[in-house]
């Protein structure tokens, strides 16, 4: 009976709303939507039952009142209940599992934001407050600065289970369980115990030059150095201490021709010498302090090197850039880790994504039914050892468009880059997804970024990501005040700065190290094969990276789609201002990649230089929105959808603006050609 009147009741928090009111009527075969409240605890998901299974995570969800969701009261009366869930409780606990805690660390000492308290022998009581949680949504393992100790023994993992039967998390890793209707969620310590010292040589070590590590707190100057191991385990653990005196290094020589599967190092080392793992073929993973002060690809053969697979990186000290946008990266991490069980809509990319996508309003205009995740950070990432990392967390019914700039790093690069290493500083769970054999350059990456970055920074928490909210919003979306990204920007100051070629070749990662003298030329020469600056993408090894991380991807169930990201008119060469010209670049990559489909035309997202304002990607607001509708358009055309206006929902979004008479169909830009 479609005029029948149901009673609606909104169990929940006081900020929960709905589009009717609690106690009042709604007509059945109505749409009814509920909001959750932005109160801080983190939102669980709506159920028609208390205690009932989740019929929705979204914080909006909007429904049909149909009779199945209805019970009749002793009167008669059809009655609707909602419920809303949040976390009870913001807490981790630590158990030692029989080992000790050293309360005088850093790590149990707490900071301005964490409250850490020792609730009985062996177990320590981490509590965050709500606001970090709203914001990150998962927080951070703590990492191994000897605040959890056993003799002879070395910290291997967190994990859910006593028996490490449960889900592990390396120290420093995002952990997305925390938030759910536990409020004891705990975290044991699982400890490998340490090979014998009787199966390494070892001697005394003592730098001869200490200000090398002064601006690393955990470092020592002096220790022991393992010279070589006799043993012949499958998994070999270096101990933390050798006769009283920590573990600091490997030395040259020291493992060459061992059969051991599984290495791990103790947050102890320091460095690692050259040729210190030669023929050792039968390595397949390594549990590696981040902060190694000084190791290089060379410390392994080729052979060796090859086949090691699974990199587990650990954070062994304080994070160095959690207080800047870097450090808000690993919001896109729990936002993508906690939201599982909903359907999601992943835009990876470069800064262009970072700067230059509405994810709320993306959100709006598709109806509310995904979840979108801004996994935007920098150009200089590499943009497949991401698309392979987050493959584990994807699922059937996600979609990823992938957006690149067009940067070496972004198209393949197989050399890893230590600015790579600095976006992932908070998450360090990615790099244990990827293939690490498929890279060169990782351990000289590891020291390049210790030595220069780490050493000279200040340490700092991983919750101060705060002190960046809200110049990146909960979305991840960048929204830093700029005065130019609120207006249109008519000068030139940043043309000829970077150029866009629209075909295979793109930046090299050598590009910029030429003087200012040759800078400009060199720039625009693409087709120039001996100019450093430039590099074409057709080619091996960096054609199979980035299909390899495409087919990763897809194996997980996810659509995975290939978009375009916004450029700036003024970047394009001479040749690329072309129709004809631009669509050969799309053929180009939907022949040549595996991606499942190709979203829009590379033409409709060049825009006019008013759109952008300190380079050829970095859309003002009025770019961001611009960008935002057209992708939302051609995802809808990819989907067989009828894409609603662009005004149809409020469009007052932070750092998103459309400008009077806005026509989402017209070109934005002034090249006559492509007309």
């Amino acid at each position: 009976d479609t005029e029948a009147e149901v009673r609606f009741f909104l169990y929940g928090n006081a900020e929960d709303s709905a589009t009717v009111a609690s106690t009042n009527y709604v007509r059945l075969g109505s749409i009814l939507t509920v909001k959750a409240g932005n109160f801080g605890k983190h939102f669980l998901g709506w159920s028609f039952v208390k205690g009932g299974s989740y019929a929705s995570t979204s914080r909006e969800f909007s429904f049909t009142v149909s009779p199945d969701l209805l019970t009749t009261e002793s009167d008669g009366e059809l009655t609707l209940r909602v419920y809303s869930s949040y976390a009870l409780a913001n807490s981790v606990y630590y158990d030692a599992n029989k080992g000790s805690i050293n309360t005088s660390t850093r790590n149990a000492q707490g900071n301005e934001h964490v409250t850490v308290t020792e609730t009985s022998y062996g177990v320590l009581h981490v509590s965050y407050p709500d606001s970090y949680i709203s914001y990150s949504l998962a927080v951070s393992a703590m990492y191994d600065d000897g605040t959890f100790y056993r003799d002879g023994y070395v910290l291997k993992e967190y994990n859910t289970k006593r028996d490490g039967s449960g889900v592990s998390y390396q120290p420093g890793n995002k952990i997305n369980q925390v938030q759910t209707d536990n409020a004891n969620f705990t975290l044991y310590c699982i400890w490998e115990k340490a090979s014998d010292k009787g199966l390494f040589g070892y001697t005394d070590f003592t730098y001869s030059d200490a200000s090398v590590i002064a601006g690393l707190e955990t470092y020592v100057t002096s220790g022991i150095v393992i010279s070589g191991y006799y043993g012949n385990e499958d998994t070999v653990v270096i101990p933390e201490q050798i006769d009283g005196k920590p573990v600091i290094g490997i030395d040259r020589y020291a493992f060459n021709n061992r059969g051991m599967h599984t290495l791990i190092l103790p947050r102890t080392i320091q460095f690692i010498r050259d040729e210190a793992f030669r023929n050792c073929t039968s390595l397949k993973t390594l549990y590696y302090p981040a902060c190694i002060l000084e190791a290089s690809d060379a410390m392994m053969d080729a052979a060796t090197r090859a086949s090691l697979k699974t990199l587990v990186v650990r954070a062994n000290m304080a994070p160095r850039y959690a207080n800047s946008e870097w450090g808000s990266f690993s919001v896109k991490l729990s936002r993508l880790m906690t939201t599982g069980q909903q359907n999601r809509i992943i835009i990876l990319g470069g800064s262009s994504a970072y700067q230059g996508f509405a994810s709320e309003y993306f959100e709006k205009l598709m109806g509310n039914q995904y979840t979108i995740i801004n996994f935007g950070t920098t150009r200089t990432t590499h943009g497949a050892l991401y698309l392979e990392a987050i493959a584990p967390y994807l699922h059937e019914g996600d979609i990823v468009i992938y957006t690149p700039e067009n940067s070496a790093y972004m198209w393949g690069d197989t050399t890893l880059y230590w600015k790579t290493l600095r976006d992932l500083e908070l998450m360090n769970n990615l790099y244990a997804n990827v293939d690490i054999s498929r890279y060169n350059g990782v351990f000289d990456a590891f020291s390049d970024y210790t030595k220069n970055y780490v050493a000279t920074r200040a340490g700092e928490d991983y919750e101060d990501i705060l002190h960046w909210y809200p110049q990146t919003n909960v979305y991840g979306d960048e929204y830093r005040y700029h005065a130019q990204k609120k207006q249109y920007v008519n000068d030139r100051k940043y043309k000829d700065v970077y150029f866009v070629t629209l075909n295979y070749r793109v930046k090299s990662t050598l590009e910029g190290q030429w003087d200012d003298v040759k800078f400009q030329q060199a720039n625009k020469d693409y087709t120039d094969t001996a100019n450093p600056t430039w590099i074409s993408v057709n080619t091996e090894p960096m054609l199979s990276q980035m299909n390899y991380a495409i087919d990763c991807a897809r194996a997980s169930g996810a659509t995975v789609l290939f978009g375009f990201c916004p450029v700036d008119e003024d970047a394009l060469v001479d040749e690329a201002r072309t129709a004809m010209w631009a669509d050969l670049y799309d053929r180009w990559i939907a022949a040549t990649y595996h991606f499942d489909g190709v979203v829009g035309k590379s033409r409709d997202y060049v825009l006019a230089h008013e759109y952008f304002y300190d380079c050829a990607f970095h859309t003002n607001n009025y770019g961001r929105a611009i960008r935002t509708y057209r992708l939302y358009v051609d995802l809808c055309k990819y989907l067989g959808l009828t894409p609603v206006a662009y005004d149809t929902y409020n469009l007052r979004y932070d750092g998103c603006l459309f400008e009077e008479g806005y026509n989402p169909y017209a070109p934005m830009y002034s090249i006559t050609a492509f007309r």
